[in-house]
């Protein structure tokens, strides 16, 4: 009787050891896997800055262009303007006069 009692404790035991080693082996695991979640989402992160930064420069670039574009199309229809100003204000001035004395 006291071999089996003998033994039943000590196979408690041994459960009780092998229940305590996968308990510590679960808790490993889960620290492990938060680590590598924590490295998938930092590298995530970088991947997502680097793309919008990139995108951001892009832009940037298009933006410039845009400006330059547009300031030399400002520049050009300023200068039209000017001449047909200087060309047609004597003729202007005169058929506003005129409008305005024979009106």
């Amino acid at each position: 009787m006291e071999t089996i009692l003998r033994a039943i404790v000590e196979a408690d035991r041994a459960a009780r050891a092998e229940t305590d080693a996968a308990r510590k082996r679960r808790e490993d695991l889960s620290l492990e896997l938060s680590e590598c979640k924590k490295q998938i989402d930092a590298r995530y992160r970088q991947n997502a800055e680097q793309t919008i930064a990139a995108a951001r420069a892009e832009m940037d670039k298009k933006v410039a262009q845009v400006e330059r574009d547009l300031d030399v199309r400002t520049a050009r229809i300023r200068e039209g303007l000017q001449k047909t100003y200087a060309e047609n204000k004597s003729q202007w001035v005169e058929s506003i006069v005129t409008a305005v004395t024979n009106g």
